[in-house]
């Protein structure tokens, strides 16, 4: 799967980034009070709040890398893609720019297309029935697929 991820796309990356991040930084500080439902939580599994500590702090890590190489959100697990899209979901109102978000919608749903055997095997049937060999645009232009270039985001 290749990706190219404009300079707005990387810096909403950038933004939702930092969302988790800081969120994941309350928890590992003791910021975050944990509640009786939490605590049932922790007790289910069987984890403390030092486990979720030592979590948070691997999970900032990855965070903090995808802060200096956005394209690692090609190769993120689908748990981190889905706290990236509740996040966005959350923010995409408020976000200034609008294109950068529709355009990072894109980049998620193709990820989770290419993903999904199910998915990619409907795409791939799609193809037949039309049968001529060229790219799909999806969502006029933000996101092209051809033969000679897997995947562009403009």
């Amino acid at each position: 799967m290749k990706l190219n991820i404009s300079t707005e796309v990387a810096e909403l990356i950038s933004h939702i980034a930092d969302v988790q991040i800081k969120a994941l930084l309350n928890i590992q500080q003791g910021i975050y009070q944990i509640d009786e439902e939490d605590q049932e939580l922790l007790m289910q599994y069987q984890a403390t709040i030092q486990t979720v500590q030592r979590e948070a702090k691997v999970v900032i890590s990855h965070f903090q890398d995808m802060k200096r190489e956005p394209l690692l959100i090609g190769i993120t697990s689908n748990q981190f893609l889905s706290i990236m899209r509740h996040i966005l979901f959350r923010i995409e109102e408020e976000y200034p720019n609008k294109q950068a978000v529709i355009q990072l919608w894109d980049i998620f749903f193709y990820i989770e297309r290419e993903r999904t055997p199910e998915i990619k095997l409907m795409v791939k049937s799609n193809k037949k029935q039309n049968n001529d060999g060229k790219s799909i645009s999806i969502n006029n232009n933000r996101i092209r697929r051809s033969k000679d270039n897997p995947v562009s985001t403009r």
